[in-house]
């Protein structure tokens, strides 16, 4: 699962069309229609197209997003920037969604960890979600990290830690 060089400006627009969501500022047709059209594709880009309509809140896209996203994290070893976009992608998911297939993300996870790809703040707060919703696995890889050698993941997942022993 890779992005082609004829990749690389459609995943540059789907920067785009996160921030234009951030902003409140809705989609053209035409990038709606860029989006529906990379769903239908293969590889990262489909798996990207999938992440940006989820941050975005494109509800009428959900499902299919929804299902891509689950290929993906079940797929495992995706690029470090298709990686960062899933967790981007599952922090924004409500937790009745994430505890669907809460085993498929903690492999991806576990493996995650393993490789150090990218930043685990996304990472440390989605265990935080799924250990709040009872997967004890979560807590294990959080319980974890808090005492990791990285003095910023250690004190990130310490905090997510304390949050939850408050809730």
């Amino acid at each position: 699962m890779t992005m082609t060089k004829d990749d690389a400006p459609v995943a540059e627009i789907f920067l785009q069309l996160k921030a234009k969501a951030a902003k409140g500022v809705p989609w053209t047709v035409d990038e709606s229609a860029t989006v529906r059209r990379a769903l239908e594709k293969e590889g990262e880009i489909r798996v990207l197209a999938a992440c940006c309509a989820v941050v975005s809140g494109r509800l009428e896209e959900h499902a299919r997003s929804l299902h891509v996203i689950r290929k993906a994290v079940e797929q495992k070893n995706p690029s470090p920037y298709v990686e960062l976009s899933i967790y981007e992608a599952l922090t924004r998911l409500e937790s009745t969604t994430l505890a669907r297939f809460g085993d498929a993300i903690l492999s991806f996870i576990e493996q995650s960890l393993g490789r150090r790809a990218v930043n685990l703040d996304n990472t440390i707060f989605l265990l935080g979600r799924l250990a709040r919703i009872g997967q004890s696995k979560a807590l294990e890889f959080l319980q974890s990290l808090a005492h990791d050698s990285n003095a910023e993941v250690r004190d990130n997942a310490s905090r997510v830690l304390q949050g939850i022993e408050r809730d």
